[in-house]
């Protein structure tokens, strides 16, 4: 009889004390992916790379100018962290390049000498990362040195 006592409070309070460890948040839904469009839930940022177009060429002796689009329905978009990846070689690679944090209107407007590429085809992703870990991405295909781009 007393380990009946002592095993039928663990097992009301156990799941009390496992759905409040999983909350996070005071009142906050312990089942809700933290960045979706679940009512609750962080939103991602969205990014919209608006140039370079896709299947563009570029000599490598020139410089590339990127035209971003970026919102985030929660978070100030100054807080967002953003940067180029190059896919050319399989995994995502980070590009040496400074990209500015987005303007009061979400854009990101700047230039990267090609050269920083390698000839060929290039699949690049630019990504705005917010401080909760959502990501927003878009990507293009940049040809270096390569007269027709598919």
């Amino acid at each position: 009889m007393p380990l009946r006592r002592l095993i039928a409070p663990l097992v009301v309070l156990a799941p009390l004390y496992l759905t409040a460890s999983c909350a996070g948040d005071p009142g906050a839904d312990p089942w809700i992916d933290e960045c979706s469009n679940a009512v609750g839930a962080t939103r991602a940022p969205e990014l919209t790379i608006t140039s370079p177009d896709s299947a563009e060429s570029f000599d490598s002796s020139s410089d590339i100018s990127w035209v971003l689009a970026i919102s985030d329905e929660d978070t100030d978009v100054a807080l967002l962290q953003v940067e180029l990846l190059d896919y050319s070689s399989g995994g995502p690679e980070d590009i040496d390049v400074a990209v500015p944090s987005p303007d009061s209107e979400g854009r990101v407007v700047f230039s990267m000498p090609a050269a920083l590429l390698t000839s060929g085809q290039n699949p690049i992703t630019a990504r705005a990362t917010d401080p909760d870990g959502c990501q927003g991405e878009d990507d293009v295909l940049v040809c270096i040195d390569q007269a027709t781009c598919p």
